[in-house]
């Protein structure tokens, strides 16, 4: 009986536990979460500001192709790593949303077993509590059967439902 209640001692610390882990966890999440959503609007804000940008290049790059091929060369090729730059940083934010969704799924997975295992624990905890009251209730019942049976009271009259009777009316 004591290693059960020491059993069920360790079982709710472990719970405790893992639920403060679950929920530092979820908050990790959500300041990963906020950090992506700043991030993409810091990348929208600077394609906002790129796009007057580029048209303005190229305007330029069309009066500089008039004047020389040699400067126009660099200017594609100054273009061609900005949009690299962008792609990747495009990539990196997808790679980052698919992995924050993967932890979220995780963390769900983590979330319903935990739950699973509190529900298991419950219904052993409640097991191993109310079949011995059970038991000890079936014998005080007979033992008051046996002393009304030695004393002579006889079986109580039909019109009067006993406790356990009533639970099934």
């Amino acid at each position: 009986m004591q290693n059960e209640t020491q059993l069920l001692q360790i079982m709710t610390v472990f719970t405790g536990i893992a639920a403060v882990a679950l929920l530092i966890q979820m908050a990790a999440m959500i300041g990963v979460w906020f950090s992506i959503k700043k991030a993409r609007q810091r990348v929208s804000d600077f394609l906002d500001r790129w796009e007057p940008l580029a048209e303005t290049a190229n305007s330029t790059l069309q009066d500089v192709r008039r004047e020389s091929n040699e400067i126009l060369k660099q200017v594609r090729e100054i273009t061609v790593l900005a949009k690299n730059q962008v792609e990747k940083a495009d990539q990196a934010l997808d790679e980052i949303s698919k992995t924050t969704h993967l932890q979220a799924q995780r963390v769900d997975q983590t979330v319903q077993l935990l739950l699973d295992r509190v529900q298991e624990s419950a219904a052993a905890l409640q097991q191993a509590v109310l079949a011995p009251v059970k038991q000890i209730r079936a014998v005080g019942m007979g033992i008051a059967a046996m002393i009304d049976a030695f004393t002579g009271r006889g079986p109580a009259p039909v019109d009067r439902a006993t406790q356990d009777e009533e639970m099934f009316i």
